[in-house]
């Protein structure tokens, strides 16, 4: 399994992640515009669109927190919020090993 990281870099808007597993590909979390928009630009896509409301949620701090010593991942990828706020938060996550990917940067799962 692969994860690609295909936006938001360090920011607070426009995440978009790309799994591939078994000859399938999925964006998931994928806005109906992915940078480019400003300047005009289009990408054409040939692909079905499936929404899936409630995939994506936001909590607060200690939320997090509490949430990530509850499952206990191993690796956790930060992909959301402006990277100093980013990087105040790892240092108070524990027992796992953090990401912060850059647009364009992969993964092997």
């Amino acid at each position: 399994m692969k994860l690609s990281f295909h936006g938001a870099d360090r920011g607070v808007t426009g995440s978009c992640h790309l799994v591939e597993c078994a000859g399938k590909r999925v964006l998931i979390d994928c806005g109906l515009y992915q940078g480019g928009r400003e300047l005009g630009e289009e990408t054409p896509v040939r692909a079905r669109i499936h929404t899936i409301n409630g995939f994506s949620a936001h909590a607060d701090r200690d939320e997090l927190l509490a949430w990530q010593r509850q499952v206990g991942a191993a690796r956790t990828f930060l992909v959301h919020g402006e990277e100093e706020i980013m990087r105040q938060f790892v240092a108070l996550l524990s027992n796992t090993h953090v990401e912060m990917p850059a647009q364009g940067q992969d993964f092997t799962l």
